[in-house]
């Protein structure tokens, strides 16, 4: 899935999760007694934000239906027009 550069939705979450009052503390707690022989993983605070971020992300949807319709419904009543010299522009520079 291409994520075009005009999506407000990724930072939106990004926001969302900056904003969120998140304590950041520790990933891990070392015990005092025999820590040494218990094998142990540390997360570094920005995996789990990534991890965090991908689980909020799952909850944006791939397609903005209110978008959509409100476009079928333009097209349907013959009101959606196109600026072609916009179009035209847009696309002369991937055709360079």
């Amino acid at each position: 899935m291409k994520i075009p550069a005009d999506n407000d939705s990724v930072m939106k979450i990004m926001r969302i999760r900056n904003t969120s009052g998140v304590e950041k503390s520790s990933a891990t707690k070392k015990s005092s007694s025999d820590s040494s022989s218990t094998p142990s993983v540390e997360i570094s605070m920005a995996a789990m934000e990534l991890q965090g971020i991908r689980e909020d992300a799952k909850n944006v949807p791939d397609v903005r239906m209110e978008k959509v319709n409100q476009l079928k419904d333009k097209i349907e009543k013959g009101e959606y027009s196109i600026d072609v010299d916009k179009l035209a522009e847009i696309l002369s520079k991937y055709l360079k």
